[in-house]
């Protein structure tokens, strides 16, 4: 079977976990690590043995043998190194959150197609099979009354540091991009476009996204988000509400456990997949799959998806309350 050839651009623990799985992997080869960390670049070179290794985006980029580059660089710069390699006619999947605004989203999904070549958000949530389970199942509770999603973790970092890409709006950063886009996925991925969609924020200070409650109003059901970095939550578990019972989610990402409380009867769990040691392992196998088969139906899935998350994601930090046209 051939392998294709990634290089990986950042050197984090995703960027690891990239590694560790392209490694093992069937399907790619780990053609190139690349980072400004040049200690950190040889650390994870001597552990993942890549066939070369950079110190600067340019000089990968003229690696002819590289095929998709997977960048994991803080999100402020997502966007100007997504243009570089897309130009280099070379398939990118980005780690979430991909792009600041939506005209940015835009503007490399249709670069992407320019240089034909595919586009991806890295967002493992809605590619694990316990998603896949929860989506089957959603009709056991009869007709759909609301959800309540929930992602809280408190963040000592986020008060106490200077950094401003951590929370601010304007440098990619702030609590709905870094772990409020999970719940988001999810109702997207299972309900579509809302109808509107409204945030309340949790600290009205300028520019600064420490948490809150987001609402996506659908026709026939709320979906109410509730997300922070300042605040943690009894409960981590989410909740879909129907007519004939109630759904009950573990978490937004390496879902575990699924559980249906019936009206008046006893709860009965929903049988899962255990979840695996590597949680990237099944959306890289989505995006190496499509990009090999040229599957662009499932190409056009995921880019309709990364394109009304970032939608959301923009009116909720921008406008507050506004219809969806």
């Amino acid at each position: 079977m051939r392998k294709i050839n990634i290089a990986v651009f950042g050197t984090g623990q995703i960027s690891e976990q990239v590694c560790q799985w392209i490694t093992n992997s069937e399907k790619a080869n780990l053609q190139a690590i690349c980072g400004r960390n040049v200690t950190r670049v040889s650390e994870l070179a001597r552990i993942y043995r890549p066939h070369n290794t950079y110190v600067s985006i340019e000089a990968l980029l003229l690696d002819p043998a590289i095929e998709v580059v997977y960048i994991a660089s803080p999100n402020a710069t997502h966007y100007d190194y997504t243009k570089l390699v897309l130009q280099k006619k070379k398939h990118v999947i980005v780690e979430k959150t991909a792009f600041y605004t939506t005209k940015q989203t835009k503007e490399m999904f249709h670069l992407a197609e320019q240089n034909q070549v595919m586009l991806f958000e890295a967002m493992r949530t809605i590619y694990e099979p316990n998603f896949k389970i929860l989506s089957e199942n959603l009709s056991c509770i009869g007709e759909l009354h609301s959800v309540t999603l929930r992602y809280q973790n408190y963040s000592k970092q986020c008060l106490l540091s200077n950094q401003p890409a951590i929370l601010d709006d304007a440098h990619g950063g702030g609590t709905l991009r870094t772990i409020g886009i999970y719940p988001i996925y999810i109702a997207v991925a299972l309900f579509g476009k809302p109808e509107t969609v409204y945030y309340h924020r949790q600290k009205k200070e300028e520019s600064k996204d420490y948490g809150g409650t987001l609402v996506l109003d659908y026709k026939t059901h709320p979906v109410i988000i509730n997300v922070s970095k300042i605040a943690n939550s009894l409960e981590t578990h989410s909740e879909f509400y129907g007519s004939k019972g109630t759904l009950k989610l573990d978490r937004c990402f390496d879902i575990k456990d699924l559980t249906y409380f019936p009206l008046q009867k006893r709860s009965e769990a929903i049988a899962t997949y255990a979840v695996t040691t590597n949680g990237i392992e099944h959306e890289f196998n989505y995006f190496i799959n499509a990009i090999e088969n040229k599957s662009y139906k499932y190409y056009r899935q995921a880019k309709a998806l990364t394109l009304l998350t970032a939608d959301i994601i923009e009116l909720a930090l921008g406008f507050g309350k506004k219809d969806i046209k």
